[in-house]
């Protein structure tokens, strides 16, 4: 199965309902192959998303897969804990987010909070300090890594 002809066409389809494509694989397991589709969106995706996503999509690749071997489709989410890119951060707003600076605020470069606000330059997370709440001004270009987180 070549996949490099099926993102694109796989992509637009996901995009029209409302889906970006996270990653595409074709493997071999236990004798099948087996395409693996990891979706995303900035909205939560639950197993009735899912079900439904495969419904969709299954004629759809069936007609655009042109190699006539069978294959097992395995669509899943990015997960709860996903990494986000600086970039889309508007787009997560009141989500509780993990993240990892270049360099520390107040000796510590490592934050979990909600998100408050979000511009080109910079984001605020709320973060709980014992039993205070402190928003934390953090400049974007500072931002090593970021992913949503849950909260226990």
């Amino acid at each position: 199965m070549d996949i490099s002809q099926l993102k694109k066409p796989l992509e637009e389809k996901l995009h029209q309902m409302g889906f970006t494509l996270f990653s595409l694989t074709s493997v071999k397991e236990e004798g099948q192959n087996v395409l693996k589709i990891v979706v995303d969106r900035p909205q939560p995706i639950d197993l009735n998303t899912i079900v439904s996503l495969t419904q969709n999509l299954d004629q759809f690749l069936d007609d655009i897969i042109t190699d006539s071997s069978p294959y097992v489709l395995d669509i899943s989410s990015a997960g709860a804990e996903k990494p986000l890119t600086v970039e889309n951060l508007g787009l997560y707003l009141h989500q509780y987010l993990h993240l990892h600076l270049h360099h520390p605020i107040d000796g510590d470069n490592i934050f979990e909070g909600y998100l408050e606000k979000a511009d080109e330059e910079s984001i605020e997370i709320s973060i709980k300090i014992k039993t205070r709440t402190k928003i934390i001004h953090i400049e974007k270009s500072n931002i090593a890594k970021v992913r949503l987180a849950i909260k226990f």
